[in-house]
């Protein structure tokens, strides 16, 4: 090598390719590099990687001294573990050493003791640095504070625990509530079946039949609402149903009313599917009692029919009623909203909702040209509940 007179020692720069410095300029180098450190959001430091000397701090950059509660001049030299409490530091001493030993990244959380008698859970990250110290080998020590973020999780948790106690017990509420209410409507409907009504003047058989009729529909309403708790709080079983026997059971079970209306309902080749058995029927009963129920004065004419898409089935019940309207196309499947009629409890499509996005699917409704509405719902060919 030949001296140049009046120039620096060279100098190798790690930052970079290799290259010749002046000691000035790998100084100034130097500053920058721990300007940048001190300027990271988290704790950081380079350690010894050596077993004699495992974790001794090398370099710290400010924001860790602040996260310990030291100076980091303080640090320097100092044995990393010897921040944290027995039991932890072993644990990251074991991280340290596999680092050291196999390379890569580790990462854990461990209490470190900021102060006497305050601690702080810290995200660890170690991973193998390029730079050696003296003994050949150093780790790269990140420090994250979670403290605040382990309370926030914390206190989520709690608050979910607490919901998930509050939706139970309006479960059981509505449950006996709507059972208590079903048992007096029973009674009071028995007693006006009693009265005699034969030699009845016309207005007194008018009161008779408003109170059928107000019975009636608060005996729908219970109905609805132990189909909602039931639709809310029982997970679906898996099992397979034929849809084409569940909606003739349907029919069966509004038979009298499919009769008085004058309705007919058409039921083409239905899936064979995996759901519950019980849930799906309350679906095709809200949306069958919804057609002839909003027929708009015509005779009811109901279809159900069934297309084939990519791995899954989609159902649709149409009808030839007075439709809904584009502004409460969404509106109507949420819990207790109602369309631009006044009858009924705002139960049933919400229900229905419920129920089918348990399974997986999800439910919509369209125009059915001239006149009418088209319900359609999916159901997967593998279920993966949507929950919550």
């Amino acid at each position: 090598m030949i001296a140049v007179p009046g120039a620096s020692p060279p100098s190798f720069s790690s930052d970079g390719p290799l290259e010749w410095r002046g000691r000035g300029e790998v100084l100034q180098a130097r500053e920058r590099q721990r300007a940048l450190a001190d300027g990271a959001d988290c704790g950081l430091a380079i350690v010894s990687g050596n077993p004699n000397t495992l974790g001794a701090v090398l370099e710290a950059n400010v924001p860790l001294g602040r996260l310990v509660g030291v100076t980091r001049g303080q640090l320097a030299g100092l044995s990393l573990t010897s921040l944290f409490a027995k039991q932890e530091a072993k644990r990251v001493r074991d991280t340290l050493k596999m680092v050291a030993a196999d390379g890569g990244t580790s990462s854990l959380e461990a209490t470190i003791i900021s102060s006497p008698g305050r601690q702080r859970l810290v995200m660890i990250t170690v991973a193998a640095s390029p730079h050696a110290d003296s003994s050949g080998k150093a780790l790269v020590v990140r420090m994250r504070d979670a403290t605040e973020h382990a309370g926030r999780v914390s206190e989520l948790s709690r608050t979910i625990e607490r919901l998930e106690r509050s939706n139970e017990e309006l479960a059981v509420l509505a449950r006996i509530t709507a059972h208590d209410l079903a048992a007096p409507l029973r009674a009071v409907a028995g007693l006006i079946d009693l009265l005699p009504q034969a030699d009845a003047s016309p207005d007194t058989r008018l009161t008779f039949d408003a109170i059928r009729s107000a019975i009636d529909r608060m005996q729908a309403m219970v109905a609805d609402m132990i189909g909602c708790v039931q639709g809310r709080s029982e997970e679906p079983t898996r099992a397979v149903v034929d849809l084409g026997e569940l909606v003739e059971r349907v029919r069966d079970t509004l038979a009298s009313e499919i009769e008085a209306r004058g309705a007919t309902l058409i039921v083409e080749a239905l899936p064979t599917v995996l759901g519950d058995e019980h849930q799906l029927e309350r679906v095709f009963l809200n949306l069958i009692s919804n057609a002839l129920k909003y027929s708009h004065g015509q005779l009811p004419e109901i279809r159900i029919y069934a297309h084939r898409i990519p791995d899954e089935w989609r159902i649709s019940v149409a009808d030839r009623g007075m439709g809904v309207q584009e502004a409460d196309r969404e509106r109507i499947f949420e819990l207790f909203a109602r369309g631009d009629v006044e009858s009924g409890g705002g139960i049933g499509l919400a229900t229905c909702r419920r129920i089918v996005e348990v399974h997986g699917g999800r439910i919509w409704v369209e125009p059915h040209e001239p006149t009418g509405s088209i319900f359609n719902f999916t159901l997967p060919d593998e279920p993966s509940p949507a929950g919550g």
